[in-house]
This record gives C-alpha cells, structure tokens and sequence, in this order.
C-alpha cells in the first residue's frame, strides 16, 4: 500500500516557505538570488529527508524542477540583441523574477498570519460580553462601488510590498512598536486635519511591515465602529478614507 505524501516537510509548511527559510538564513538578496547557490541547498535538504525515510510531498520536487530550470536558463547564452535604433535598450526578462514575485508575496501574507494569529491568541484571554439589543437603525457602513474584499485587500499587498522593497536598500534600525489603539489614534488625528484622505496615503512611507498591518487592522477596525467609511469612485480609483461626522 503506497503511503500518502505528507503536505507539511519537518517545520516547513510547503516549499516556498523552506526556500524563503533558506534564503534568509543564508543572508542572501532575495531580489538577486545566486541561484546555483540556493538550488544545491534546496536538494541537499531534499536528499535529508530522503534518508531519513521521509515522504516527499509532490510540490516540493516541482519547486526542485523549477530551480534547476532557472539553473539552466541562466547558464544559456544570451542571444545578441538586434535593434535599428542604436540608442534602443532592450531588456531581457531576468528567469528568477517569477520565483522573486512569489517569495515576496509568501513571505507578506506569512507576515499578516503570524500577526493575526498573535492577536488571535490574544483574543482568548479575554471573556466576551452578551450581545446587547441595540435600537433598529438604518445604517450604511461603506458607500457603493467598493468591492470591499479584492480592492482592500489588494492595496494592503502593494503597500506591503513596496515597504519591502524599499527596505531592501535601508540598514534595519530597531523601532518601537505601536499598538492598534495608537495606531486607530494616529489615524483619527489625521483625518481630523483632513477629513478625507486615500487608503494608500495613511500606509504609505511607514517605518515597518509590522507597523505597516497594524495600521491596517486599525483601518479595518474604525471602519466597523463607524468612525470612518471607505469610497472608491471606480474600479482604477484610490480608495477613499473618510471621517464620519
């Protein structure tokens, strides 16, 4: 009888998070990965397993498969670019940019569920209260035209990533951290000053990934208390942040 592959390796949760633990323990540039490098690292903990008589799930040898497919398009020759225009630059596609894409958003949504998760635990230390009968009330809580789920959560992921990015550059200065009151509180002063703003303006140029989601929990938050509600005009538009009166 085959036995079933197992989904979780060791401590790993699939191969993007043992090829993102690699990455990082081996202090190495995420955006420019030496390839080579990390694909013999990758096998060698492979091969690990394999001794230890322990099943291999099948994502695990595609994610081998691709790394040796980079491997061998970046030792391929280039071929020469032909332009008629000699001023013309043409850029070729470098072959780990696709894996690079990945890693970043795997690594930014691992970050939100690691803190969503510490909130969580939180959350059980504290014993909740019997709803109350609240008076019938007509009561709008985001305008229309906002597709609430794919536009909100889409604009979390490009902040997340571009604070990523632009850390990359940065030497990483410890800082402290700031609470989801604080961060509801920052957020208030701001639209007292302003009463509308945009979902990326109040995100934007933060110090940290961390801080950057706590933020965004408090968004989320003063929203579902009525303190502020979310806009968008169209479907290209900036999400609109507005203080309610």
């Amino acid at each position: 009888m085959t036995d079933i592959l197992q989904i979780k390796l060791s401590d790993f949760e699939g191969p993007l998070d043992l090829l993102l633990h690699l990455i990082r323990q081996s202090k190495i540039n995420i955006y420019d990965i030496p390839i080579a490098q990390i694909t013999q690292q990758y096998l060698d903990y492979l091969h690990q397993m394999q001794s230890l008589q322990l099943d291999i799930a099948g994502d695990y040898l595609i994610m081998a498969a691709t790394l040796m497919r980079i491997k061998s398009d970046l030792l391929l020759p280039r071929p020469p670019v032909v332009s008629e225009e000699p001023a013309a630059e043409t850029t070729l596609k470098d072959p780990r940019s696709e894996l690079v894409a990945q890693l970043l958003t795997y690594e930014t949504f691992k970050t939100i569920a690691q803190m969503l998760g510490a909130q969580a635990k939180t959350r059980q230390e504290f014993i909740g209260k019997e709803p109350s009968v609240m008076p019938q009330s007509e009561v709008v809580y985001l305008k229309p035209g906002l597709k609430v789920i794919n536009d909100v959560a889409l604009a979390m992921v490009r902040v997340l990533q571009n604070s990523t990015k632009n850390a990359r550059s940065i030497p990483e200065i410890p800082s402290e951290t700031i609470s989801l009151q604080e961060a509801e509180q920052d957020i208030l002063d701001s639209l007292q000053k302003q009463s509308t703003t945009t979902f990326l303006q109040l995100l934007t140029d933060l110090a940290s990934v961390p801080e950057v989601v706590t933020k965004f929990l408090a968004l989320l938050e003063l929203g579902k208390d009525q303190s502020l509600y979310f806009r968008q005009n169209n479907y290209q538009a900036d999400i609109e942040v507005t203080l309610c009166l």
